[in-house]
């Protein structure tokens, strides 16, 4: 029995020897935010940013050079360059602020969406010579230092990126000067020069490790006495029809840039040719982003619907809030009361709308709908706005 239980032995002192730190890491919304913003910009949208920016001010000077030089030459101004400047003007104003907002925004929703979710952010951080190793109460994660790693470093996080594996995001008020130092050294070591992107030294700001955070999600069910549950099977047609209504919800707030965009690109074709084509431009631009982003959503949202395994969710309302079950409890969402922007009864479904959540429930999974609708009316406070 001695000589069986060697092996086992001799691999966990391998593993302690090989083991060259441990420490507790969380991430904030603040901070998930800001690994976004630089992951995009190391190899995300935002790092052709400068580049495409350059291109659309030479193009906007170009333009403007040309209508002094009419101005100059024939005293006349070319409403088709004027317009053309502002298109430039406009599309390059987009792109340096709208893309930041856009990559932000979607940063902070992934956040809240993950939060409601269950999942937690709190984790503890193993590093060995070879690889770097989290370790939270849904998932553990482990990256390969020499062969996968690429290396991020700024002055309030390190990041560590590897395809197809999660992130681990180490912010500087997690890391103790000794640990900041430790955990450089290996990996600036292990990791080739040519996968380290090191915008600046991170500053560590910590005193001593972190404690568990108190706003960890609450994993336990909120069934009482008093909650209504609803059990939900949607079928295709439903299911379709949620994904091409919320496409419409986002296409609408867009609409006043989409339109003022398609507005310039018609004018400019009415002013070259005739104000008959610059119609038919708006017409056609409008409408081939309605059906990109409509008929979209409805095919790809068919084909998801096809090869699902379930539909089936449960939906809890409690005295705390909306709970929504997949059919193996795998996944779960939490909603309180008071994060509920909207309750409104349709005449054949029932939705809650929140900052980042959908929810629309058929009314023929609901057994007593006049019980249900008096539970929420009790429960639920309509947002101001």
């Amino acid at each position: 029995m001695d000589s069986n239980n060697q092996p086992a032995k001799n691999t966990q002192n391998d593993n302690r020897q090989d083991e060259a730190l441990s420490f507790p890491v969380d991430i904030t919304k603040q901070e998930f935010v800001r690994f976004n913003m630089i992951v995009s910009a190391v190899s995300g949208i935002l790092r052709f940013k400068k580049g495409q920016v350059t291109l659309f001010a030479g193009g906007g000077i170009i333009t403007l050079f040309m209508i002094i030089s009419d101005i100059l030459a024939y005293r006349n101004i070319d409403p088709v360059m004027v317009i053309l400047l502002v298109f430039i003007a406009v599309s390059g104003g987009i792109l340096m602020f709208g893309t930041t907002h856009h990559v932000r925004r979607s940063a902070e929703r992934a956040y809240d969406q993950s939060r409601l979710n269950g999942r937690s952010y709190y984790g503890i951080i193993t590093v060995y010579r070879d690889r770097i190793e989290k370790q939270s109460s849904r998932a553990n994660i482990s990256i390969n230092l020499s062969y996968q790693a690429i290396y991020i470093e700024t002055r309030d996080m390190m990041i560590f990126l590897a395809e197809k594996t999660p992130a681990v995001v180490i912010p500087a008020r997690c890391l103790t000067s000794e640990d900041a130092e430790a955990l450089r050294r290996t990996v600036l070591t292990a990791i080739p020069q040519t996968r380290q992107k090191i915008e600046a030294p991170l500053i560590p700001t910590a005193a001593g490790h972190i404690s568990r955070p108190d706003d960890e999600p609450d994993n336990e069910e909120w069934r009482d006495e008093n909650s209504i549950s609803v059990e939900i099977n949607y079928s295709r047609d439903e299911f379709v029809k949620i994904a091409a209504d919320t496409a419409l919800r986002g296409l609408l707030k867009l609409l006043p840039l989409y339109s003022f965009m398609s507005l310039m690109a018609a004018l400019m074709f009415g002013l070259l040719y005739d104000f008959g084509f610059g119609i038919a431009v708006y017409v056609a631009v409008n409408a081939g982003l309605f059906l990109f982003r409509i008929f979209g959503a409805r095919t790809r949202a068919g084909r998801a619907y096809d090869n699902m395994t379930s539909t089936r969710i449960n939906v809890l309302l409690a005295d705390k809030g909306i709970e929504v079950n997949s059919s193996e409890k795998s996944d779960r969402i939490k909603l309180e009361w008071k994060d509920v922007q909207r309750a409104v009864e349709r005449p054949n479904d029932v939705e809650f709308f929140s900052e980042s959540i959908f929810l629309r429930i058929p009314k023929r999974c609901i057994e007593d709908f006049d019980a249900l609708r008096a539970f929420v009316d009790s429960h639920h406070q309509p947002t101001k706005k």
